[in-house]
């Protein structure tokens, strides 16, 4: 069972590094306006247009379930969820983050919409925008109304728009504590607060000042969600139902059929629907209708075809001769020709065959390190499972989930991912890094090489997204001969989990002799 996973928030984050934990299998969705989130599966970034659309992507990727972890106002993307799950015949599962609640003291006023607030903001002269992004007619109509009114927008991603001059714009992502907030409030002389009734922790500081100085907050009402299946307010009655819902899955399908039981049944000739038995615990050779000590049911249509490879070596063998057939690989040496066919074959894509760079030596570098038995650290968990284990003699390393790296991390306010290279330092000397997700755990090592630190062999920097993945490779390539650092890295937004262990796993296959 695959889990969609629709994110951005604190609240997904924790809920995926929980559920894959439990073995939940999860693809991870988020916007990717601010940052990447520190996530130990595979992520999709951008949104879903780029794939023809939600169902599009579903089909492909064979989601059974969406849990929605968005925002408690991202309603659009919400309802579309709902809707297309409906369509789809999956189930739609959404955690809501609970709402604040007003305490003695409180001066909050509820509105719907826009247009019955606006009207009572024309007595304030200085107003702070704490909502989100907010649309430039909104702005426009604001400044109409009172033209002495100064605004103050907080938002984590800088408006499109060129702002008026009386708007001044200040970049921040939570969590803000209420010392700065009020702070905040009285050096732009604050008399009314926009919000929405976002919920948790991060941001409600600002709350906590506005009673504290007795101001107005206007709090956007939230609207409701349609088309979920469950909805939960409680992230551990979520967290439990969804592992129940896998586990039930997973062992439905182990009694409908496994894969050499689908081959057997395949090449059985039918006609319309019947039931069969498969006998014998090793499932060798027949099949007897009804009859057995060990039962398997499994319903066929007609029109499922009776012959498709099922030998993995050949299945192998066939994809990467389409990819050399697909892929121009002249002027590379055979190692390298592995690895890209491997990126390629991860990925499913012969056009980023062209976007892959090798320094100087690198799989030499890499074939040397694996001789010489050398660590292997990853940015995350994802990459470590990745990596082919009958291939090397001892566990990659990761420090993400790392108590200290934790800690660490909420002390610093940085990723986690940043946070784990403290804990890489003696690990790093003549070691094979590989970096798959978080472009800051590569920003963040080309600073610690070029402050002195011990070098690792090679590099794997391919991290995937779109807020610093391409940039933050750019960087390595542009800096690798300077630090002495041998790398492989795929250039563009493109990159993740699976693509980075597979071009480690070429390099292992390489030196264990497997060529294709």
């Amino acid at each position: 069972m695959t889990v969609l996973l629709l994110g951005g928030t604190a609240d997904a984050r924790h809920m995926a590094c929980d559920l894959h934990e439990q073995g939940v299998i999860l693809i991870y969705s988020i916007a990717g306006l601010v940052r990447q989130p520190d996530v130990p599966c595979d992520i999709v970034s951008g949104g879903f247009t780029q794939f023809g659309g939600l169902a599009q992507y579903i089909a492909k990727q064979n989601i059974t379930a969406i849990l929605d972890i968005t925002h408690p106002y991202a309603a659009n993307m919400s309802d579309t969820a709902g809707k297309v799950a409906h369509e789809m015949g999956i189930p739609c599962w959404r955690y809501t983050r609970p709402a604040w609640e007003a305490s003695e003291g409180d001066k909050w006023i509820a509105v719907d919409d826009w247009t019955q607030l606006l009207p009572q903001l024309r007595d304030k002269t200085s107003v702070l925008l704490s909502c989100g992004q907010v649309e430039q007619s909104i702005l426009n109509a604001l400044l109409a109304q009172s033209v002495n009114q100064h605004i103050v927008l907080r938002t984590a991603v800088k408006p499109r728009f060129n702002l008026p001059a009386s708007v001044e714009w200040i970049k921040a992502i939570g969590p803000f504590n209420k010392a700065s907030e009020l702070a905040l409030l009285k050096a732009h002389n604050i008399d009314a607060i926009i919000s929405k009734n976002s919920g948790g922790k991060a941001v409600v500081a600002k709350l906590d000042a506005a009673r504290e100085l007795t101001l107005p907050v206007f709090m956007f009402t939230r609207s409701t969600i349609s088309r979920v299946d469950e909805n939960f307010t409680d992230s551990a009655r979520c967290r439990k139902f969804v592992i129940a819902q896998c586990a039930h899955k997973k062992n439905k399908d182990r009694e409908t059929f496994t894969r050499k039981e689908i081959s057997l049944l395949g090449k059985a000739k039918r006609r319309g629907k019947r039931e069969f038995t498969v006998v014998n615990d090793r499932l060798s050779t027949f099949l007897t209708p009804h009859r057995s000590e060990r039962t398997f049911v499994g319903r066929f249509h007609e029109n499922m075809s009776d012959s498709y490879e099922t030998n993995p070596q050949s299945i192998e063998k066939e994809s990467f001769r389409q990819i050399r057939a697909l892929t121009t690989l002249d002027g590379l040496s055979r190692e390298q020709q592995q690895v890209v066919m491997r990126i390629v074959h991860s990925m499913g894509m012969p056009e980023v065959a062209q976007q892959v760079r090798f320094s100087e030596g690198a799989c030499e570098q890499g074939l040397k390190a694996i001789a010489e038995k050398a660590n292997i650290i990853c940015d995350v968990e994802m990459v470590k499972q990745g990596i082919t284990k009958r291939m090397i003699s001892k566990e990659p390393l990761c420090f993400l989930n790392d108590e200290r790296t934790v800690a660490l991390a909420k002390q610093t306010g940085e990723t986690r991912s940043m946070a784990a290279l403290a804990y890489w330092g003696e690990h790093l000397a003549g070691s094979i890094v590989v970096i798959a997700n978080a472009p800051t755990a590569l920003f963040r090592l080309l600073e610690m090489i070029e402050a002195g630190c011990e070098k690792p062999a090679l590099i794997i920097g391919m991290p995937v997204g779109f807020v610093g993945a391409a940039e933050s490779k750019d960087a390595l390539w542009a800096a690798h001969k300077r630090l002495g650092v041998a790398c492989i890295t795929l250039l563009g937004k493109q990159g993740g989990s699976a693509v980075s262990a597979a071009a480690c796993n070429a390099l292992l296959r390489c030196h264990q002799g497997e060529y294709y």
